[in-house]
């Protein structure tokens, strides 16, 4: 991984980091539907207008409809499920559990996508397993039903980037192998976050003939819906499938080793959230268990690198 790489990784970390403090300031504010539906229009609205401004072309090589259905593994399930869990923990425990994403990653790709899987890694996943239980078990959240659910559409949601990461990777590769070109990243972005908010429309419609429509009423909520639309989906789409593109799936849920430094430290300084040493050992030994499925350090090529040659 090159300087720029990691440069975009890094930025990426920080903005992921801070959509998890967004969506605890607006999600019980304005609902979960509200906040979903806006989160992916706003993502949209910031993409097209990036791709307006650099004047790409939209060319899809015929492939328009498999990129917008891949929104609904990539986005609309995944903002669903950490929606419905920002009602009940804090941006914290979001975080932490988005950093399964590798793990998810790793148990998808041998178990669907024939990836080979090492005794090391077998070894990490089950040791990120042990950290997310101390962390459930010992931290500052009290268990309870509404708590167990929270958590388990945090893992629905990792599970979800986990498989769209390779899905992403084959569209791509299925892409170059019969156009000689791949999707331009951030047509793949745009196409992809559309598709979502397609399928997310109808709920809302549902939602306000049900309740009515609500919108923030504070300042700082309208910053966090506007922050967590442009910046942390329609610029962090951006990098994302550029990194993607650029290094391989794998590689790119690195992201989700940082993401719990920004979103454990944003939540604790700005919305004062409870740190305990739970969320010292079990964010730990997560962190512990990436680099033992990622084998950090290794300079191996990343899966799309293989593909490729």
């Amino acid at each position: 991984m090159n300087a720029k790489d990691l440069s975009i990784l890094l930025l990426l970390s920080l903005i992921w980091g801070a959509s998890f403090l967004f969506m605890r300031m607006v999600v019980p504010e304005i609902g979960m539907v509200e906040t979903v539906f806006f989160r992916l229009f706003f993502g949209v609205v910031a993409l097209t207008m990036a791709l307006l401004w650099q004047r790409k072309a939209w060319v899809f090589h015929g492939r328009l409809l498999p990129v917008m259905l891949l929104g609904i593994t990539n986005s609309a399930i995944p903002f669903f499920c950490y929606g419905w869990a920002a009602h009940v923990l804090p941006s914290g425990y979001l975080a932490i559990f988005n950093a399964l994403t590798p793990l998810m990653s790793t148990l998808i790709g041998y178990l669907a996508f024939k990836e080979a899987l090492s005794l090391r890694s077998l070894g990490g996943i089950l040791l990120g397993l042990s950290g997310v239980f101390i962390l459930v078990q010992a931290g500052p959240v009290q268990f309870d039903h509404a708590a167990l659910i929270g958590m388990l559409c945090c893992v629905l949601a990792t599970i979800c980037y986990g498989l769209s990461g390779f899905l992403i990777q084959r569209l791509n590769a299925a892409c170059k192998r019969d156009t000689g070109e791949t999707i331009d990243s951030g047509l793949f972005a745009v196409a992809s976050l559309g598709g979502a908010t397609i399928m997310a429309l109808p709920i809302l419609l549902i939602q306000i003939a049900t309740t009515g429509l609500i919108m923030p009423q504070q300042t700082s909520h309208w910053i966090a819906l506007l922050g967590l639309g442009f910046a942390c989906t329609g610029v962090a789409y951006l990098f994302y499938f550029m990194l993607i593109a650029r290094i391989g799936p794998m590689r790119t849920t690195l992201v989700a080793l940082l993401i719990p430094c920004f979103g454990v430290v944003l939540g604790a300084l700005i919305l004062h959230e409870t740190l305990s040493l739970a969320h010292l050992i079990g964010g730990a030994l997560i962190g512990f268990a990436l680099t033992l499925v990622l084998k950090l350090g290794q300079t191996a090529p990343a899966p799309a690198a293989k593909e490729t040659a």
